[in-house]
């Protein structure tokens, strides 16, 4: 199994700032983990309910964390589609895949905060479609070829990118959001999917549906029943988003729970540390690596 761990939210514990950010991402590195994950909130509205939070910007953050590491792949998990025109983000994720020697892994989600839509002046409606359109356009972008589209927001004459993956893989793609529709377009248009998982209860407010453990199997069997249909080959990587801390605390349960997760044919796990002081998340982070390096299933990189 493979490991993505999530970069802390400034301002929600002690040592969030960026220099610690950087000393968060070199620790999970020597831990053994293989990827560090950066979310996408660039104007939410936070508290009254909302499930949004303050985030670094995930571009910025991550090219000065590639610095700061070597071998750690570095996971947007969720970069949201309609933030963006396509070709503005194509060009600033070729940029840091360069920068960082291949190093990037990218979930992209619709986004669910109409709020956060609103005041980026983006388009809330039809958000599905345009998460098409978006991996589409940068795929387009990303050959070095001339483009020509059109679409609503945005129209190519035969634009072309610098840097551009001609020569060089693109780097993995892979589709966030529980539904059906997102599940289908993940293994259509995608290298994986990227679930969340969250009880039905508060699905709503993740602007999502519900997904657990028993119900997980059911999901991913789905998944890679529409990845055949599809025409696909080989195996697609799941990389299930788990929020919950409770799991990393008792060694029995993080190495049963992996196992099963194993088993139900997730391939990465995108994990948060507990802790409400850094030296209490460092404990958080050796414990889980040292568990699950005993247990044979921290994945050699």
């Amino acid at each position: 199994m493979r490991f993505s761990v999530s970069l802390p939210y400034p301002g929600v514990r002690a040592g969030t700032d960026i220099a610690s950010q950087a000393r968060y991402a070199a620790l999970v590195e020597e831990c053994g983990f293989h990827a560090i994950s950066a979310t996408d909130h660039p104007f939410p509205v936070v508290g009254g309910g909302s499930v949004s939070h303050h985030a670094y910007d995930p571009f910025t953050l991550l090219a000065y964390l590639a610095a700061h590491t070597e071998r750690v792949r570095l996971h947007f998990s969720i970069l949201v589609a309609g933030y963006r025109n396509p070709f503005l983000a194509a060009h600033m994720l070729a940029t840091l895949d360069e920068i960082s020697a291949g190093r990037v892994i990218i979930a992209v989600g619709v986004g669910y905060n109409r709020a956060e839509f609103q005041a980026l002046g983006a388009r809330f409606g039809g958000r599905g479609q345009h998460s098409d359109d978006f991996i589409t356009a940068m795929r387009s972008a990303w050959s070095g070829e001339p483009v020509y589209d059109e679409q609503m927001d945005w129209r190519a004459e035969g634009n072309t990118l610098f840097p551009s993956f001609a020569g060089r893989s693109q780097p993995p793609m892979w589709r966030g959001g529980n539904s059906p529709g997102a599940r289908a377009t993940a293994a259509r248009s995608f290298d994986g999917w990227s679930p969340l998982e969250v009880a039905e209860k508060w699905a709503s407010k993740a602007g999502t549906t519900g997904l657990t453990m028993s119900t997980l199997p059911e999901a991913i069997a789905a998944y890679n029943e529409d990845w055949r249909v599809a025409g696909r080959s080989g195996t697609p990587d799941v990389c299930l988003v788990r929020g919950r801390t409770d799991w990393l605390r008792d060694p029995a349960r993080l190495v049963a729970e992996t196992e099963q997760l194993e088993q139900m044919g997730v391939t990465w796990v995108e994990i948060t540390p507990y802790g409400d002081t850094p030296e209490v998340v460092e404990t958080s982070l050796r414990d889980t690596a040292r568990w699950l390096d005993e247990a044979n299933l921290l994945a050699a990189d």
